[in-house]
C-alpha cells in the first residue's frame, strides 16, 4: 500500500513543552504534528509566529483536539463558538481536522434524548467547520459519552455523515474492549483521521520496572498493528496517521523514532503490487 504520512502527537510531552515536541518530531522525520487547543490559545492572535515555528522545522500542523459535553443543550452555543475559533485557527495554519472529545458519560434525560441533543450540536458544528475547510472528527474514548461500539453506531446514525466524521484511536478502542481492526473495517467510510496508540503489556506482579502509563508507543504493547494496517489498506484510507502515547519512563524523543520505524516497516511490507 502507499505509505501513509505519519504525524507525531504532542501528548508525549508536557503541554507547555510544545517547542521540544516540535524539535523531536522534526528530528525524527515526521510529516507533521498534532496537539491540543492550548496551541490555539497561545497562537491565535499571532498566527504568523505559529507558522514560522512549523515551517522552520518543515512540519505541517494536521489537527487539534477540542472537547465539549455534547449532551447539555445549554452548552451548545459555547461549544460551537470555541470549536469554530479552533477551526479558523486550523484553516489559517493549513490543517484539516478538528478532533472532538465528546464529554462525560452523564445521562441528562435519557440515552435517546441525549444522543439527539449531541447529534444536533455535532451537525451544526460539522457544517460550520466546512466553511473553514476543516473536518469535524469525533473520537471514541474510554470514559467519554461516545465509548462503546453501540454508541459509535448510535451517534453515526443520528448525525449527517457528510458533515461529521470519525477519528478512531487504536489504543482507546482496545481499552474499551473493541477490536481496532474490525472497527476500522466497519466504519471505514466515516473515518477521516486516525490516532495510532498502543496499550502496555500487563506488568509482572510487583514489578518495580513497570511503566505505569495508559498508552505506550505503537509496537510496544498489545495492539495488533499488522491487522490495523491491513484494515487501513482495505478501506483505502488516504489521510495522515498520528502516533500518540503518554509520557513514560523513557525519552519520548527516542520512542517516537522507534514507533516511526516500526510503523514504516509495517507499511512497507504491505505495499500494493
Amino acid at each position: 500500500m502507499e505509505r501513509i504520512q505519519l504525524v507525531c502527537h504532542a501528548d508525549a510531552w508536557d503541554m507547555d513543552d510544545w517547542p521540544h515536541a516540535l524539535d523531536a518530531a522534526a528530528n525524527a522525520g515526521y510529516f507533521g504534528v498534532e496537539g491540543f487547543e492550548n496551541l490555539y490559545h497561545d497562537y491565535f492572535n499571532r498566527v504568523e509566529a505559529g507558522k514560522l515555528i512549523l515551517t522552520q522545522r518543515r512540519l505541517q500542523l494536521t489537527a487539534l483536539s477540542g472537547r465539549g459535553d455534547l449532551v447539555f443543550p445549554d452548552s451548545r452555543d459555547e461549544i460551537i463558538e470555541e470549536c469554530l475559533r479552533i477551526a479558523e485557527f486550523l484553516q489559517r495554519l493549513g490543517a484539516e481536522h478538528l478532533v472532538l472529545e465528546t464529554g462525560s458519560r452523564i445521562v441528562v434525560e435519557n440515552i435517546r434524548h441525549d444522543f439527539r441533543v449531541a447529534a444536533e450540536t455535532l451537525n451544526e458544528l460539522g457544517k460550520r467547520c466546512k466553511d473553514f475547510n476543516v473536518n469535524l472528527c469525533i473520537q471514541p474514548r474510554v470514559g467519554d459519552r461516545i465509548q462503546q461500539e453501540e454508541e459509535i453506531d448510535r451517534i453515526l446514525n443520528e448525525v449527517d455523515e457528510r458533515e461529521v466524521f470519525l477519528c478512531p484511536n487504536t489504543g482507546q478502542l482496545l481499552r474499551a474492549e473493541m477490536n481496532p481492526t474490525e472497527i476500522l473495517k466497519i466504519y471505514g467510510s466515516c473515518i477521516k483521521h486516525i490516532h495510532l496508540s498502543d496499550i502496555p503489556m500487563p506488568p509482572l506482579p510487583d514489578s518495580p520496572e513497570a511503566d505505569r502509563r495508559t498508552f505506550c508507543p505503537p509496537g510496544q504493547g498489545i495492539v495488533e498493528f499488522e491487522g490495523v494496517i491491513d484494515a487501513l489498506q482495505s478501506i483505502r484510507y488516504e489521510g495522515c496517521a498520528t502516533v500518540r502515547f503518554d509520557p513514560g519512563e523513557y525519552d519520548s524523543s527516542q520512542e517516537i523514532i522507534q514507533a516511526k520505524r516500526y510503523l514504516e516497516k509495517l507499511f512497507d511490507g504491505r505495499k500494493e503490487t
